[in-house]
């Protein structure tokens, strides 16, 4: 329920605040406290979960032919769901001050529906159970934190940063994190995640080891691994501080996220 109203009000946030972003505080105000309030909501449902064996799930119908967008909270994802919650906090605090300055210049109405989405796609990507769901996360996360850290455009180191991180990022999940979730469709005959536990015994050593192998290719390339991290040293120095915080914080966290949920299937 809690992820639910989350995601909820992140989306009233990014909308909001875009409709209102010709106002330069007042569209800046909604979003941020869209971004608090989902955090504050993160925090909460992260916590009702961690210590309990019980996982919370919730389905609906999905749109298109695809299946179910179904949402699943273990103690992996609570753990995550925190960690998001409480940066997302801290964030939306700095970057009233960080952007109300009469000298912060740059596209200021976009920032607080990027930051809306992006925190939004992280908590689908740590929330998904379903490969598709999970997917669009990951790709929202992705675009979202491309804007984001190219905020400031005029500047081409900048433009730099931004292209380098959406470059390395679409190489890691098109050549890691899509060959991964293939296999287990392929073995499994659906995209729902709750059936990838256990699809490849232990005698299938071979598959294993090139599963993790590619799991740690696109999950390790999001994270920064070396000698994935080719993006860090591009996009961090020239993104706004308040989105450095963010990524450093939980965005590339996120790939730490679906290493070890990988690993729970392995």
């Amino acid at each position: 329920t809690h992820v639910l109203l989350a995601l909820a009000v992140l989306a009233f946030g990014a909308t909001a605040s875009l409709l209102t972003s010709r106002s330069r505080t007042g569209g800046l105000r909604i979003g941020l406290a869209a971004a608090g309030m989902a955090g504050a909501l993160c925090v909460i449902g992260g916590w009702d979960i961690l210590g309990h064996t019980t996982t919370a799930h919730s389905s609906v119908e999905w749109p298109m032919p695809l299946g179910l967008a179904r949402l699943a909270v273990d103690g992996l994802s609570a753990w995550f769901l925190l960690v998001i919650g409480m940066v997302s906090i801290g964030v939306s605090i700095y970057s009233w001050g960080y952007f109300s300055d009469a000298k912060t210049h740059g596209p200021v109405g976009a920032y607080a529906p990027l930051v809306c989405t992006m925190i939004a796609a992280m908590v689908l990507v740590v929330c998904a159970a379903d490969v598709v769901l999970f997917l669009i996360g990951w790709e929202l996360m992705s675009l979202s934190a491309f804007f984001l850290v190219g905020l400031h455009d005029e500047d081409a180191e900048a433009r730099r940063g931004a292209w380098t991180y959406l470059v390395a990022t679409h190489l890691g999940t098109a050549l890691g994190v899509l060959p991964v979730f293939a296999a287990f469709v392929a073995r499994t005959g659906a995209t729902a995640m709750d059936g990838f536990a256990g699809a490849f015994g232990a005698s299938e050593v071979t598959s294993c080891v090139v599963i993790f192998a590619l799991g740690v290719v696109g999950f390790g390339t999001k994270a920064g691994f070396m000698p994935f991290h080719v993006w860090l040293p591009a996009a961090h120095p020239v993104a706004p501080s308040p989105v450095s915080a963010l990524m450093s914080g939980v965005v590339i966290k996120t790939g730490i996220y679906g290493l070890l949920r990988l690993l729970s299937w392995l």
